[in-house]
């Protein structure tokens, strides 16, 4: 009688921890399942614009119009990536995925 007690026992633990593994397996095959869908849900729509990249937009765009930075433009940083998002602004148009840095 004890050896029937004792299979069942191991049976049961045994169907229990393979049980447990499936779950956990389960729980790690779609965590990125969740994430990719929690991007293409907010894709594009976690930052303001106005306060996030106001400046770092606004002057590129205002260069690619044609006012001169530093006469036209108050900036207190270099001119290298602004004067290289103005170009890119009148190759590609402006918009704030046009950004490189």
């Amino acid at each position: 009688m004890p050896d029937k007690q004792d299979a069942s026992a191991r049976n049961y633990s045994l169907a229990t921890a393979v049980s447990s593994i499936r779950i956990d397996l389960w729980i790690w095959l779609s965590l990125p399942v969740v994430g990719v869908t929690l991007a293409m849900v907010s894709w594009q729509k976690w930052q303001d614009l106005l306060v996030d990249f106001g400046q770092q937009v606004y002057v590129p765009w205002q260069l690619a119009e044609g006012q001169i930075l530093y006469r036209d433009i108050f900036y207190i940083y270099g001119p290298l990536s602004s004067y290289l998002h103005a170009l890119l602004f009148k190759i590609i148009g402006r918009g704030i995925l046009v950004r490189l840095v």
